[in-house]
């Protein structure tokens, strides 16, 4: 008879299989290795009684009683709860009358449908097919995702990857596969150098819970990029945690808005400041240098103190400078409309400024691009731009270097690109240098590269820069050419003609960043 399994609701059925044939191996087998599938009670197979062949089942199935009868069978288990008869409708009829009242007996049809409707193989293709249409959908979803998408088992290896992370970097997928993320990511993609390092995915291996950071990195070519990282916990029915999935996007672009959208409000905060500056500063700082230059012409003065008032002078001089630059940097761009030619602009400024090179043991030459389009904007102020730039370049290489000129077209943009071979900037300063008032010399107001923003942007241009310490900068103007049947001043003013507001002739604004 049927028992409670010990611990459980379920019950156990004994069975036995009587009969011959191929199909009465397999249903032995099926039984003995147990049906794999949910069922309320579980079907123990206790003996056989074979028709023919009963050496080789033997030896197939070892340990497993087999009875020459199902009278003997009858009789060795009284209590047999389901006989399966694989044979012809006599055995089927001769088991119903040999075995218990109480024992179920499956007949050829019914035990070929329990066969059919259990077999391994059978259920094996279709789990396959549940699989491999589920594989699909999955590895799907996870490459139309334009994001680099990582998923990691319990101990942090990598189970899969996306075709965005190995396609991007030009590698397999295998060469992720089973790796930790600190050995399968390198350079700028390795967020986290060991298992010490307090990078997103470890954090969420040991909390459970989701974590986000952001990733910076400067590429080959000196530009920075912003990534945002965030990891997610996968958990089990139990709630237990299985795997973490790691997501990287790419905001440099969302990131290069935002801070043109701050850098647009600090300037707006500028130019209220200017105005202050203006009324509240310069009238006693005219004062000041007044009675110092009085001072100064006042024969009776001894020699010390005129000294101590030539410095006062000398320090009301800068301090009138710093704030002319504030006040031009805070005015509108004059001078925005017209066009200009970029490459005679190039050949200009370097006309004015070979000699100072030459100088400085730097080798300055073009590299300029024939058959460009006009650009829209100033020629003058595009030249004086190009000045301060020239000018940050010989003050990033006091030992001497090469200083290059380019010029090109560039997704639709007229582009004129400075290069140095200097110190370079650091990472940490990249995202500053645009900044009003940002400076690492010890002289200047730091609105050179501020103002150079300014004046590109209002032209409806846009300034790159990219750096490595210890190799170099480039920084690169973006402006809009002039298109066919676009009205503008005649060509005669697409070179320089007069200063442009807010620069001086020789070396940009204030000293520049």
């Amino acid at each position: 008879m049927s028992e409670q399994v010990e611990g459980g609701t379920g019950c156990v059925h004994t069975v036995a299989v009587a009969g011959s044939g191929p199909e009465f191996e397999k249903l032995l087998r099926l039984l003995r290795n147990g049906i794999g599938f949910d069922m309320a009670a579980e079907l123990r197979l206790v003996a056989a009684v074979p028709e023919s062949g009963a050496d080789s089942l033997a030896s197939n199935l070892p340990g497993l009683p087999l009875l020459s009868s199902v009278g003997d069978l009858a009789a060795t288990f009284p209590d047999l709860d389901v006989l399966f008869v694989l044979g012809n409708t006599s055995l089927s009829e001769l088991a119903r009358a040999l075995v218990p009242s109480h024992t179920l007996v499956f007949g050829l049809a019914e035990t070929l449908f329990f066969l059919t409707l259990f077999d391994p193989e059978r259920l094996c293709i279709s789990c396959r097919l549940d699989l491999t249409r589920t594989r699909s959908l999955f590895e799907a979803v996870m490459d139309e995702v334009r994001e680099d998408l990582i998923l990691m088992d319990a101990d942090g290896r990598i189970v899969d990857v996306n075709k965005h992370v190995w396609e991007r970097r030009g590698t397999r997928r295998e060469d992720y596969v089973g790796r930790l993320p600190w050995e399968a990511f390198s350079g700028h993609d390795r967020l986290c150098a060991g298992p010490e390092d307090d990078c997103p995915a470890l954090r969420t291996l040991r909390s459970g819970k989701k974590a986000e950071t952001m990733h910076t990195y400067v590429d080959g070519e000196g530009r920075l990029h912003y990534f945002r990282v965030a990891t997610y916990p996968i958990q089990d029915v139990q709630g237990r945690l299985t795997h973490v999935a790691e997501m990287r996007r790419d905001v440099t672009e969302r990131t290069r808005m935002e801070q043109r959208l701050q850098q647009s409000e600090r300037l707006a905060s500028i130019g209220e400041l200017s105005t202050y500056l203006a009324h509240e500063i310069r009238n006693p700082l005219f004062a000041i240098s007044g009675f110092a230059n009085s001072l100064m012409r006042n024969e009776s003065l001894d020699e010390t103190s005129r000294e101590k008032a030539g410095i006062i002078l000398q320090e009301s001089k800068r301090l009138d400078g710093i704030l002319k630059s504030i006040l031009n940097f805070a005015r509108p761009t004059e001078g925005a409309a017209g066009r200009a030619d970029v490459n005679e602009v190039a050949r200009q400024t370097m006309e004015v400024m070979t000699l100072d090179c030459e100088k400085l043991g730097i080798t300055a030459r073009l590299d300029l691009s024939e058959g460009l389009p006009l650009a829209k904007g100033d020629p003058e102020l595009l030249k004086q731009s190009l000045i301060n730039l020239v000018k940050n370049a010989k003050e990033a290489m006091p030992e001497g270097g090469d200083l290059v000129i380019r010029s090109g077209l560039k997704r639709g943009r007229v582009t004129l690109a400075v290069a140095d071979t200097g110190v370079g900037i650091p990472k940490d300063n990249l995202v500053k240098v645009f900044n009003p008032f940002f400076s690492t010399k010890d002289k200047g107001a730091g609105l050179g590269l501020a103002m150079i923003k300014k004046i590109i942007d209002d032209l409806g241009g846009d300034v790159a820069i990219e750096s490595l310490e210890g190799k170099g900068t480039t920084v690169t103007l973006a402006l809009p050419p002039l298109l066919g049947g676009e009205d503008g001043p005649g060509l005669a003013s697409a070179v320089a003609g007069s200063v442009a507001p807010g620069f001086s002739p020789g070396g940009g604004l204030g000293g520049g960043a």
